[in-house]
């Protein structure tokens, strides 16, 4: 009896080591799988921006982990970044739209989606008031000229941007920056791109002399184009033959 007790203990340990060597194993092939699941979701969503940035006529730009679309749409610098925060099992990846304003609106204006955040962002300030209640559903709005930022946000200024809070929320308007950020890696590029566009209308209401409308080919280039399109007929194929 006394010969089998150190044994057994000597088998209970290897069982435990066993499953301790096995847990670890199986968290570190866990790991792994999730950077791999991770790395191949980006790559798919860096083909997908590249294509996006190539026919909105921007530049794509990729580094290990992240990736950017950058230029101008319209006159407005636009950016599409994934941003990564944290590092190891408490990474998070986060998929930001912004556009740049020419300049400051000079008002110490922000535009918050009216959310939690945008609560505790306005907690020091006073909201103002705007008898439009669809506007004011979706967003919260402070500025240091009250009186100045009711004329800024008129009628079209709203609609653009009640327009864009049923579509997409989350919409930002910073002093020098509209921005929109959710926390994951779109590969959307349709809703990336839309977003895009909307960002740029509601510049473009802010600052009309900055819109820069996009190349299109002229009248007449389109109709040379078109008589080269037209499909040629059966009397023009037996004059071809003579």
């Amino acid at each position: 009896m006394h010969n089998i007790l150190p044994e057994l203990v000597l088998a209970a340990n290897t069982r435990d080591n066993i499953l301790v060597v096995l847990l670890l194993i199986g968290g570190v092939a866990a790991i792994f799988g999730v950077y791999a699941f991770q790395g191949a979701y980006f790559k798919k969503a860096g083909r997908g921006w590249a294509m996006m940035a190539s026919r909105l006529g921007l530049r794509y730009r990729n580094d290990s982990e992240t990736g950017t679309v950058f230029g101008k749409l319209q006159g407005f610098k636009v950016q599409v970044e994934l941003e990564v925060h944290g590092s190891g099992r408490h990474r998070s990846y986060f998929t930001h739209v912004s556009l740049r304003l020419p300049r400051s609106l000079g008002l110490e204006l922000h535009v918050q989606p009216r959310n939690i955040l945008g609560r505790l962002g306005n907690l020091f300030g006073k909201e103002i008031a705007f008898k439009d209640t669809e506007f004011t559903k979706h967003y919260i709005v402070g500025a240091r000229e009250r009186k100045a930022a009711r004329q800024l946000l008129d009628d079209g200024l709203r609609k653009l941007l009640r327009d864009y809070a049923r579509s997409f929320k989350g919409l930002v308007i910073q002093d020098r920056e509209l921005s929109w950020k959710t926390q994951t890696t779109v590969t959307d590029t349709k809703k990336l791109s839309l977003i895009l566009k909307a960002q740029v209308r509601i510049a473009g209401h802010l600052f009309p002399e900055s819109v820069e409308a996009d190349e299109q080919p002229s009248s007449a280039s389109r109709g040379r184009s078109a008589k080269r399109r037209r499909p040629i007929g059966k009397r023009a194929l037996r004059t071809r033959a003579l």
